[in-house]
């Protein structure tokens, strides 16, 4: 089974029909009814009752909604966090001007770390320590983007 099936089954389950349903998803009436139906012979159970008002969920149509509806929102919310996961974080990284920086930033880009939220600050030692002490550049000590606690 497939995430638009998912997806196909809720809109069916929304509108209340198949008609309106494929209007809305962009497919043929057929084509949703066909999902539908691979559905309910996948769970083994009807989902909806057709009745003069519409399609309506079953007791074990709705148990399925609600486990669709769980399944798309945290796909959804998966593909959020990992689209702006780095446009969350920006990452300060203090260095010394003796230290190999371009062969980091190499190393960085292999990583595929997006450089557009990367900043560099050069210091020297003491320099670096009370920028640390700061917060104006990140402890790696720990998980996560951002500044240490204190």
């Amino acid at each position: 089974m497939e995430i638009r099936h998912l997806k196909t089954l809720m809109m069916v389950a929304s509108a209340r029909s198949i008609s309106k349903a494929s209007h809305l998803l962009h497919l043929s009436q057929p084509s949703v009814t066909r999902i539908v139906q691979e559905i309910e012979t996948i769970v083994g159970s009807p989902l909806f009752s057709r009745t003069k008002d519409g399609m309506i969920l079953t007791n074990d149509g709705k148990k399925f909604y609600r486990l669709a509806t769980k399944i798309t929102s945290s796909l959804h919310k998966t593909i959020s966090d990992l689209k702006n996961s780095h446009k969350k974080c920006v990452i300060n990284i203090g260095f010394c001007p003796s230290i190999m920086i371009f062969d980091l930033i190499e190393q960085l880009r292999y990583a595929n770390f997006s450089m557009d939220y990367i900043r560099f600050h050069e210091f020297n030692t003491k320099r670096q320590l009370i920028a640390l002490k700061n917060n104006q550049i990140d402890n790696f000590n720990h998980t996560g983007c951002g500044h240490s606690p204190h």
